[in-house]
């Protein structure tokens, strides 16, 4: 009797949501349901190829040959020194830990990550924008974005760094009492335990205290984050050899000694590296491997982003920086005084995502040592959310060219697969075709 009864309440429940579902399905305008099922399509193949073949290659690729290495020694006890903070090789060692010391181990939470990663995205910028059309747009160019599935499938930290820095940018976004001042706190101090550039988002999140008048709450979320900081790099010190509290504080102060004098001395280079001012037209991506198979065919993965929403949003973040200072100097008409001007510049509802690309992306100007592609994805991550803010724009009035939009994107998204997987091998005409910058795979760049 209790079983039957049970049965009808779970049957009615679901058929109550069924209802539910289907009258907010036929509540969407015909473009609506297609970019529903656009998003649907684009995260299932984006979820696809991050996952599917993960083992692939079955060798080191880059910087592998230092992170999961790092990770086994810190699950061993073996003393390693480490350039970075230790988090993002913790986290590795997590898979490695669960999953032993095999492509399989060292590649698993990376994947996780860049899995969560389209999800994350979505929901920030629906959370940030209170606008599902721009949520669904967020989550169809985080799916198919080039440089995000390399990093899904390799056992590299810059995925996760991505994942931790853009978490703690939205949980900034939303300080209002202790509750998300403590949600703030540990999360930045969680994302710089992987990587330091990630407190670029810092001056971004500054604008959004001055705006809510948060101060005193945001100090008490970088006090919380420096804890945090602080307790994750003496765990990984811990793990390192160093016990009993005065030698793990030696430890601490020691590394961060060492690393700091690294970081700046630091004198070596490296051919797939790349000047900052470069970032934004993706003119050298990292290359991972070029293996040439027996038949002459070649098999590359490479760093590479999307051309259309990397060129796109590059183009679209420079030209907002105009806009903000055209559209706001007008009201009704009327020409602003200057100090009036400056307030609606500083009060443009895009101006926090401009000032958290900068910050992320002009510092790399004045870092004397070895910079990579890569180190711009923080600053491409703001870049992304102003790319869905003007496609938000343009489609209120135009939905079928955001489309025509978005379905070139899974073109070049497909076109471009095979140097994202790598497993997919490509003659060597094809390899020339899809080389549209003469940098993508010189052997050296040209500067």
């Amino acid at each position: 009797m209790l079983q039957a009864r049970l049965t009808l309440e779970v049957a009615s429940v679901v058929s109550a949501w069924q209802d539910r579902c289907m009258r907010w399905y036929a509540s969407l305008t015909k473009p609506e349901k297609v970019l529903l099922w656009f998003t649907a399509v684009a995260v299932f193949f984006g979820l696809l190829v991050r996952i599917w073949n993960i083992t692939f290659p079955e060798k080191q690729v880059f910087d592998e040959v230092y992170f999961p290495v790092m990770a086994t020694q810190y699950l061993g006890g073996v003393d390693v020194f480490d350039v970075h903070p230790p988090l993002g090789k913790l986290i590795i060692a997590g898979g490695i830990w669960l999953f032993g010391d095999t492509f399989f181990g060292w590649r698993i939470m990376p994947l996780i990550a860049g899995c969560l990663l389209i999800f994350g995205m979505s929901l920030m910028y629906w959370r940030l924008f209170n606008d599902r059309i721009g949520a669904w747009m967020m989550a169809i160019i985080i799916a198919l974005e080039g440089i995000l599935i390399v990093y899904s499938r390799v056992g590299l930290m810059d995925g996760v760094l991505f994942l931790a820095t853009f978490l703690a940018f939205y949980l900034g976004t939303r300080v209002r009492d202790g509750r998300s001042m403590a949600l703030f706190g540990i999360a930045l101090g969680l994302a710089v335990s992987i990587k330091w550039p990630a407190a670029a988002v810092l001056p971004a999140v500054f604008w959004f205290t001055i705006r809510d008048k948060q101060y005193l709450r945001i100090l008490g979320s970088l006090g919380i984050s420096l804890v945090v900081y602080v307790l994750v790099v003496a765990f990984g010190e811990w793990l390192d050899g160093a016990r009993g509290i005065s030698s793990i504080y030696a430890a601490v102060v020691e590394w961060h000694s060492q690393t700091a004098s690294y970081h700046a001395h630091l004198t070596a280079t490296h051919p797939w590296s790349s000047p900052w001012y470069t970032w934004p037209v993706m003119d050298r991506p990292v290359l991972l491997i070029y293996d040439t198979l027996q038949s002459g065919s070649a098999r590359i993965m490479t760093t590479i982003g999307n051309p259309l929403w990397w060129w796109a949003s590059s183009a679209l973040t420079l030209g907002s920086v105009l806009w903000i200072f055209w559209d706001s100097m007008l009201v009704k008409g009327k020409l602003l005084k200057p100090r009036e001007y400056l307030r609606a510049v500083w009060n443009h509802e895009l101006t926090p995502y401009l000032i958290g690309y900068f910050a992320a992306w002009l510092p790399w100007a004045f870092i004397g040592r070895v910079i990579f592609l890569y180190h711009y994805l923080p600053a491409y991550g703001f870049a992304l959310i102003i790319l869905v803010f003007w496609l938000r724009k343009l489609w209120s009035a135009r939905p079928h060219w955001v489309l025509l939009f978005l379905g070139l994107g899974f073109l070049s998204f497909m076109y471009f697969l095979p140097w994202s997987i790598g497993w997919i091998s490509m003659t060597q005409q094809q390899v020339q075709e899809h080389t549209w910058l003469p940098n993508w795979l010189a052997a050296t760049a040209t500067y």
